[in-house]
C-alpha cells in the first residue's frame, strides 16, 4: 500500500531515467545496490514495447480508397481506381460509405453520356452491397437504407443500372461472366432499390417523363431473367440464387395502396388464368408461367378480395361453379406439380399461398353452403378430397427430409400439414346433420389424414372415427358400412408404408375412450377398436417383412393377415392374399402348397351359373362369367400344380369332381375325355415313379429377438426332397444367422423365452396317421407310403423322462416315454409347408394304453402277414410271441398292474377310471391275438425250435388263465380265405 501511495506523486517517478543511456550518465550502476533507490518498478531487465494507431473518421489512411474519392483530380487513373476499391478492405469501405457511394454515382452521373465506366461503377456497387450483407457489417444495413432514402441524388442512375444489369442477365451462359452475375443477383434487392429511388427522384424533378420507356427497359429485364431461369445450362445454380432474390421484390407494394390494383387485377384475370391452367396440359411451356401468375395474384389478395370475389358472381349457381373448378385444379396441380421437386422455395410459396386460399374458400362454404336449403354435397366433398390431398403432398412431409431442412421450413412456414388438419376436423364437425351423407366415402380419406406421422395431428383427428361410428349408429342402429371401409381402406394405406406402432397405440387409446363413455357404443365400439388393432398388428408385421429376402416369413405374415380375414369374414381382402400367398409359393417353386392355397379360393364358389362378383375375379387370366366357369378354370389350374407337386392322390380327387361336372351338368365330353387321359396318366405315376418321403421337423422360436408373428410359437415344417435334419438346420440358420441352436429338446423356460436374444430348437417328429379304412386289407406299399406322410395333422416326438423319487420296486411307474403330440392347424401339406402347433404331453398311464395297442396292432398284422404268405420266415413272429408272454424277456403286462391298477393309484387319480378300464379291455384283447399267432408257429415250426414252442405255449397258457380270470374272455371271428380277425366279444368272469 505504501508504494502504490508513492506512486500518487508524479514526482517520485517522471525524474526516473528512461533509457539504458540516461542510467549511466546518472551514475547508476545497471546492477547493485543503488538501484535499489530507483525503487520496485526499475528492474533493468525489463522492457516493454508502445504501439499506436492514428484513426481518422474524416480522411482515410487507404492510398486506393483515397484515390476514388479524390477522382477528379486525377480523371486518368480513374479505372484503375475503381478497380482497385474491389480489393479495399470491408472495414475501410464501410467506415466512409456515404463519401464512396456519393463518389460512384457522382462517376455514373458525370459520364452520363458515356458507358465506359458504367460496368465498372456497377461491380463496385455490388461490392460494397456484398460487404454490407457479409455478417460481420450487418450492422450497416440501417447505414444504406439511410443512404438510399434521404442521401442519394443519382436521378439517371436507374438507366444504367438496369442496362447493366440486363447486359450480365442477357449474357448468363458466357465463361468468365458467371461470378459477377452471381454477385449481381445476391445485391439484386438494393440494385432494385437504387433503380426504384432514382426513378422517383426522377419523377419529382421531371414529372413522369419517360415513363412508358423505363417500364418497357423493365420488361425487358424481367424477360431477360425469366429466360435465364429457363435455361438448363451449367449455370442454373445462378437461377435458385435469382429465385431466392427476387422474392424480395415485394417491397415495391409500400410505394403507396394496392388494394384496389389488386382488385381490379383478380375480377379481370383471375378466373381467366385458372379456366386456362384447367385446361392447359401439364407438358406445355407456358403452364409453370400461368401457375405463377394465379399464385402471385392469390398471394396478393387479402381477406377483403376473397369476399369481394364472390359478390362479383352474383348467382349463387355462379359461386358453386368457381369453387368447385377451383378445387379440381388445386387438387389437380397437388398431384402433379408443375414445378420440380427440388424447387422447395418455389413449392412451398406455392403451397402456403393455396393453404390460405382454401381456408378462405372454406369459410365461404361455411357461410353460403351449409345450410339445410343451399347444401352441396359435391362442393363439400370435393373440399375435403382437396384439403386431405394438400395434407398428404409428398412436398409437406418433414420427417422425409433433412433434420436442418426440416427446421429451415417450420422456421419459415411451420406445419401446414398441422393448419390443414385442424381445419378439416373443425369442417367436419360443422357438418351437423349432413355427416352421414359423407359416410362410408369420406373414411378412407380421414384415415390416410390420420396416418400422417405427427402426433399433434393425430391426436386431434382421430376422435372424427369415432364421430363416424355415432352418426352412422344413430341413423341405421349400427357402424357396420364405417367398419367395412375403414378396414378395406387400412390395409391399402399400411401396405403402402403409412402407419407404425405409435398409430396403433393411439388408435387404441383414442377410440377406447370414447367408446367406453358411450351409452349404446361402449361395447360394440370396444370390440370393432379391438378388431381393428389387431388388424392392424397383422399389417405392420406384414409390411416389416414384405421386402425381407427370407420369402417364408413373407408367406407367415401373408397368412396370419389372410386368417384374419377370414375369421372376419371379409371375402374380398381374403382373397387378395390367397393370390399373394400363391405367387410366394410359385417363385419358391412350392407347387403343391400353390395348389392348396388356390383350393381355398375355388371352395368359395359353387358349380353354378350364379354370376360372379368382382372381387372373386381378381386376376386378369381368368375370363369367367359365372362362378362354375370360375372354379372350372381353378381346378384346371390346381391339378397342373398338384401334377407338378407329384400330388397326384389329391389332383385325382378334384379330376373326379370335375368330371362327374363335364359328364353331367356340362356335357363338354371333349374336356371329359382329355381330363381322363391326364387322371390315367396318374394313376400310372403313382405306381411306377419313385416319391422320396419327406421328412418333418418341429422348430420353436425363443426369445424376443425374433418377429412377433413366430416368437415363442413352436412349427412343424415339411421338409423338401431327401433334405435331412443337419441341412434343415442349416438353412434355418441361414435365415438367423443371430440365432443360438439349443442343444436340447425339452421345452425352454421363461429365462429364454422373455430374452433378448434368439434361440432355435430343431428336432425330427414322427407323422401319426391313422389310415383310412379302405387300407385296412394288403395294399401295395407304392400305394399307402403317400398317406403315411400326407394329409397329416398330429406328430409325435418321444423321450424317456421320470417324474418324481425312483421307486426301486417299480421302475415303470416313474418312469415316462413323454410323447408329445404335436396337433398343427391345419393338415401338411398345406397352403404352408409349416404350420404352427400345440402340445400335449402324453401320462405313463397313456402311454401304456398306447404301447398295448400298438402291440395288438403289431401281432395282428404278423398274423394277416403270414396267413397271405405262408412261405415267410419264422424268426420275427417267434420274437414277437416270445417277447409277450415270457415275462423273463419283456417284464409282460405285470408293471401295468403294480403301476396303474392298485387302490391307492385309484384313489389318487379318479379321473383315470375310464382310461384303467380301456387299458385292462386291451391287456384281454391280447389274449385271442396271441392264441392264433401261437397256433400259426406251432404249425410252422421246425424240430429244432419244437421245445422253444412248447415253453411258449406253457408260458401262454398261463397268462391266458390269469387275464380271463382277472379281465374276462375275448373273442376273435376269422374270415376265410384271408382269416383276417375282427373283435367279436367278450364273457367276463369277474
Amino acid at each position: 500500500m505504501a508504494e502504490a501511495k508513492k506512486l500518487e506523486d508524479a514526482s517520485t517517478y517522471l525524474s526516473l531515467p528512461s533509457t539504458k543511456i540516461e542510467l549511466e550518465e546518472k551514475g547508476h550502476s545497471a546492477t547493485g545496490k543503488s538501484m535499489q533507490n530507483l525503487g520496485s518498478c526499475t528492474i533493468s531487465k525489463d522492457s516493454f514495447q508502445i504501439s499506436t494507431l492514428v484513426c481518422s473518421t474524416k480522411l482515410t489512411q487507404n492510398v486506393d480508397l483515397l484515390g476514388l474519392l479524390k477522382w477528379r483530380s486525377n480523371t486518368n487513373l480513374l479505372q484503375q481506381n475503381l478497380k482497385q476499391l474491389m480489393k479495399v478492405d470491408g472495414g475501410e469501405v464501410v467506415k466512409f460509405l456515404q463519401d464512396t457511394l456519393d463518389a460512384l454515382f457522382n462517376i455514373m452521373m458525370e459520364n452520363s453520356e458515356s458507358e465506359t465506366f458504367d460496368t465498372l461503377v456497377f461491380d463496385a456497387l455490388v461490392f460494397i452491397i456484398g460487404l454490407i450483407a457479409d455478417r460481420k457489417f450487418q450492422h450497416f444495413n440501417p447505414v444504406l437504407e439511410t443512404y438510399i432514402k434521404k442521401h442519394f441524388s443519382a436521378t439517371l442512375a436507374y438507366t444504367k443500372l438496369t442496362k447493366v444489369l440486363k447486359t450480365y442477365v442477357d449474357n448468363a451462359e458466357k465463361c468468365g461472366i458467371t461470378d459477377q452475375l452471381f454477385k449481381a443477383m445476391k445485391a439484386l434487392e438494393y440494385i432494385f432499390k437504387f433503380i426504384v429511388r432514382s426513378r422517383i427522384l426522377f419523377n419529382q424533378l421531371y414529372e413522369n417523363k419517360g415513363e412508358a420507356d423505363f417500364r418497357e427497359s423493365l420488361l425487358q429485364l424481367f424477360k431477360s431473367i425469366n429466360e435465364m431461369m429457363s435455361s438448363i445450362s451449367d449455370q442454373t445454380v445462378i437461377v435458385k440464387v435469382c429465385g431466392i432474390q427476387l422474392s424480395t421484390l415485394a417491397f415495391v407494394s409500400s410505394a403507396g395502396p394496392t388494394q384496389r390494383h389488386v382488385q381490379i387485377i383478380m375480377e379481370k384475370l383471375l378466373r381467366t388464368v385458372n379456366r386456362t391452367v384447367i385446361s392447359m396440359g401439364r407438358d406445355s411451356e407456358l403452364i409453370g408461367s400461368f401457375v405463377a401468375c394465379m399464385t402471385a395474384i392469390l398471394r396478393q389478395m387479402e381477406d377483403y378480395h376473397y369476399a369481394h370475389l364472390i359478390k362479383t358472381f352474383g348467382k349463387m349457381r355462379s359461386d358453386v361453379d368457381f369453387l368447385m373448378e377451383t378445387f379440381i385444379m388445386f387438387k389437380n396441380l397437388i398431384g402433379k406439380n408443375v414445378y420440380p421437386f427440388d424447387w422447395v422455395i418455389m413449392n412451398m410459396m406455392q403451397n402456403k399461398v393455396f393453404l390460405r386460399a382454401i381456408n378462405q374458400y372454406a369459410d365461404m362454404l361455411n357461410k353460403k353452403f351449409l345450410d339445410q336449403a343451399n347444401f352441396e354435397l359435391q362442393l363439400w366433398n370435393n373440399y375435403f378430397h382437396l384439403a386431405v390431398a394438400f395434407l398428404t403432398q409428398e412436398s409437406l412431409q418433414l420427417e422425409n427430409f433433412s433434420s436442418a431442412k426440416r427446421a429451415k421450413i417450420l422456421n419459415k412456414y411451420g406445419d401446414m400439414r398441422r393448419q390443414i388438419g385442424f381445419e378439416i376436423r373443425d369442417m367436419w364437425y360443422n357438418l351437423g346433420q349432413h355427416k352421414i351423407k359423407f359416410i362410408p366415402e369420406m373414411v378412407g380419406p380421414i384415415l390416410e389424414m390420420t396416418l400422417i406421422p405427427e402426433t399433434e395431428l393425430r391426436k386431434a383427428t382421430i376422435p372424427i372415427f369415432f364421430d363416424m361410428m355415432q352418426c352412422e349408429f344413430h341413423s341405421t342402429r349400427s357402424f357396420q358400412m364405417f367398419e367395412n371401409e375403414i378396414i378395406t381402406k387400412l390395409d391399402h394405406e399400411v401396405e403402402g408404408g403409412r402407419g407404425d406402432e405409435q398409430y396403433k397405440v393411439l388408435f387404441d387409446k383414442i377410440l377406447l375412450e370414447h367408446c367406453r363413455k358411450h351409452k349404446y357404443l361402449a361395447k360394440s365400439g370396444e370390440t370393432f377398436v379391438k378388431l381393428v388393432v389387431r388388424l392392424m398388428e397383422r399389417l405392420l408385421d406384414y409390411r416389416t417383412i414384405m421386402h425381407d429376402e427370407n420369402k417364408e416369413n413373407r408367406m407367415s405374415c401373408t397368412v396370419n393377415v389372410l386368417n384374419f380375414y377370414k375369421e372376419i369374414e371379409r371375402e374380398e381382402m381374403y382373397i387378395r392374399y390367397l393370390y399373394k400367398l400363391c405367387d410366394l409359393h410359385k417363385e419358391c417353386d412350392n407347387y403343391t402348397e400353390a395348389a392348396y392355397t388356390l383350393l381355398l379360393h375355388a371352395k368359395l364358389l359353387k358349380w353354378s351359373e350364379e354370376a360372379c362378383a368382382a372381387h372373386l375375379t381378381q386376376r386378369d387370366g381368368y375370363q369367367a362369367a359365372t362362378q362354375g366357369q370360375l372354379k372350372d378354370q381353378l381346378y384346371q389350374e390346381i391339378i397342373h400344380y398338384f401334377d407338378k407337386g407329384k400330388m397326384w392322390e389329391e389332383a385325382i380327387a378334384l379330376g373326379k369332381e370335375l368330371a362327374e361336372q363335364y359328364e353331367n351338368e356340362m356335357f363338354d365330353y371333349e374336356q371329359l375325355s382329355e381330363l381322363l387321359r391326364k387322371q390315367a396318366q396318374f394313376y400310372e405315376n403313382i405306381v411306377k415313379v419313385i416319391r422320396p418321403k419327406p421328412d418333418y421337423f418341429a422348430v420353436g422360436y425363443y426369445g424376443q429377438g425374433f418377429p412377433t408373428f413366430i416368437r415363442n410359437k413352436v412349427f412343424i415344417y415339411r421338409g423338401k426332397e431327401y433334405e435331412r435334419r443337419e441341412d434343415f438346420e442349416a438353412r434355418l440358420l441361414t435365415q438367423f444367422p443371430n440365432a443360438e441352436k439349443m442343444k436340447t429338446t425339452s421345452p425352454p423356460g421363461d429365462e429364454i423365452k422373455n430374452s433378448s436374444g434368439q434361440y432355435i430348437q430343431c428336432f425330427t417328429v414322427k407323422p401319426k396317421l391313422d389310415l383310412p379304412p379302405k387300407f385296412h386289407k394288403p395294399v401295395s406299399e407304392q400305394i399307402v407310403s403317400f398317406y403315411r406322410v400326407n394329409e397329416v395333422q398330429r406328430f409325435e416326438y418321444s423321450r424317456p423322462v421320470r417324474k418324481g423319487e425312483k421307486n426301486p420296486d417299480n421302475e415303470f411307474a416313474n418312469m415316462w416315454i413323454e410323447r408329445t403330440i404335436y396337433v398343427t392347424a391345419y393338415k401338411l401339406p398345406g397352403i404352408l409347408r409349416w404350420f404352427e402347433v400345440k402340445s400335449v404331453e402324453i401320462s405313463p398311464l397313456e402311454n401304456a394304453i398306447e404301447t398295448m395297442q400298438l402291440t395288438n396292432d403289431k401281432i395282428n398284422n404278423m398274423i394277416q402277414q403270414h396267413l397271405n404268405d405262408p412261405n415267410l420266415p419264422i424268426n420275427p413272429l417267434s420274437m414277437l410271441l416270445n417277447g409277450i408272454v415270457d415275462p423273463a424277456v419283456m417284464g409282460g403286462f405285470t408293471n401295468y398292474e403294480k403301476a396303474f391298477f392298485t387302490e391307492r393309484y385309484m384313489h389318487e387319480h379318479p379321473e383315470d377310471h375310464d382310461k384303467i378300464e380301456k387299458l385292462k379291455d386291451l391287456i384281454a384283447w391280447q389274449i385271442p391275438f396271441l392264441a392264433e399267432g401261437i397256433r400259426i408257429h406251432g404249425e410252422k415250426v421246425t424240430e429244432a425250435l419244437r421245445p422253444f414252442h412248447e415253453r411258449m405255449e406253457a408260458c401262454f397258457r398261463q397268462l391266458k388263465d390269469k387275464v380271463e380270470k382277472q379281465y374276462g374272455v375275448r373273442a376273435v371271428v376269422s374270415h376265410l380265405p384271408t382269416r383276417r380277425f375282427k373283435q367279436f366279444g367278450h364273457f367276463s368272469t369277474l
